[in-house]
């Protein structure tokens, strides 16, 4: 049962991944040809999602088992601390600051450099765990994340002049994002575990918090220091790109933010970061292939190996949960006819 569990959680990680490319990809398209910044273009996302989050709990908490109000009032009594980490860390690091940052990085850079750099944030993840020792990472998911990293870097990787390094540039955006994303999912993981919070109330505290500093962000410094203006573009899209309107919110409002994300809580709640994160950010490899399917950006030796050995770090962090459960099968398949001999002479 455990190995099942295990490869479900994979699957979820994988799944993750899945959604997360898919909605960077048509969101950046979606942002560039409405004339969204980046800070507004989150802020639809975020919203939706919240709005989606907040209906599901309110339709299928009981079933689910997940309440908002008493998960939260609990977790105030038992835990202020785990509540926090998840307020902190991931409503505001990750969700706000994390996810803003990245927005900024997709409008102004190529999706196939800016992604990998980005998600390395499962380095940062694991890095913390084994500091905090919270986990003991397997061989084969270290070497598996390092096979990952290895063909990310490779995608990402472009010989800088020694000026070039230390001028500023949209690539260590794009870092910075990572680094938000990896110690917001690990103290988030802490948070939930601590104050008993399950996946579904964590993920929308999380957007919750997101979406008001994102609001207060917005009114506050957008027009004056970041060049957003939040009723002027929502009008000129509405009004001259509806269709691009409706991509944000169903690409990354819809599948990256709310079900791309629920997967991800999902899994980091039941299973361990240092499997769940690599799965989960190797969604540089589906934005990539996606950029080049659409003709957007070119075929290159250099981005071919590279999604080549993101795809040999899926497979060898997979593999043993993979191979368990053949053996299990095999297994079932060698008993289930001597079950049915002994049912046979008992009838």
């Amino acid at each position: 049962m455990k190995n099942q569990r295990t490869l479900r959680i994979e699957w979820l990680a994988l799944l993750t991944a899945l959604c997360w490319g898919s909605g960077s990809f048509f969101g950046k398209r979606a942002m560039k040809i409405g004339y969204l910044s980046p800070l507004v273009g989150i802020l639809l996302r975020t919203t939706l999602s919240l709005i989606l989050f907040l209906f599901l709990l309110l339709i299928f908490g009981k079933k689910l088992g997940a309440n908002l109000r008493k998960e939260v009032s609990n977790a105030w009594r038992t835990s202020k601390w785990g509540l926090f980490q998840i307020i902190i860390f991931e409503g505001i690091l990750a969700g706000g600051i994390g996810m803003f940052l990245y927005y900024l990085a997709i409008s102004g850079g190529e999706l196939s450099l800016v992604m990998p750099l980005a998600f390395l944030s499962p380095f940062w993840g694991t890095l913390l765990a084994l500091l905090f020792k919270d986990e003991r990472p397997t061989y084969q998911r270290i070497s598996g994340l390092l096979l990952t990293f290895i063909g990310i870097l490779i995608i990402s990787s472009r010989v800088l002049s020694f000026q070039e390094i230390f001028t500023w540039r949209i690539e260590y955006v794009a870092l910075l994002t990572g680094i938000c994303w990896g110690i917001g999912s690990f103290f988030g993981k802490r948070g939930m575990k601590k104050a008993s919070i399950t996946p579904f109330v964590g993920i929308t505290l999380r957007t919750a918090t997101s979406s008001i500093i994102l609001l207060v962000t917005i009114f506050s410094f957008g027009p004056s220091l970041l060049d957003s203006h939040l009723l002027t573009e929502l009008h000129w899209i509405l009004t001259n790109k509806l269709e691009q309107f409706f991509l944000i919110l169903l690409f990354e409002g819809i599948l990256a933010g709310f079900l791309g994300m629920l997967l991800y809580y999902i899994a980091i709640k039941k299973g361990e970061l240092s499997l769940v994160m690599p799965l989960a950010f190797t969604s540089p490899f589906w934005g990539t292939f996606l950029s080049l399917v659409w003709g957007i950006e070119i075929f290159t030796i250099q981005r071919l190996v590279g999604m080549f050995f993101i795809l040999t770090g899926i497979i060898f962090t997979t593999a043993p949960a993979l191979t368990q459960l053949v053996r299990m099968e095999n297994s079932f398949k060698l008993v289930t006819p001597i079950l049915r001999k002994n049912s046979t002479k008992k009838e």
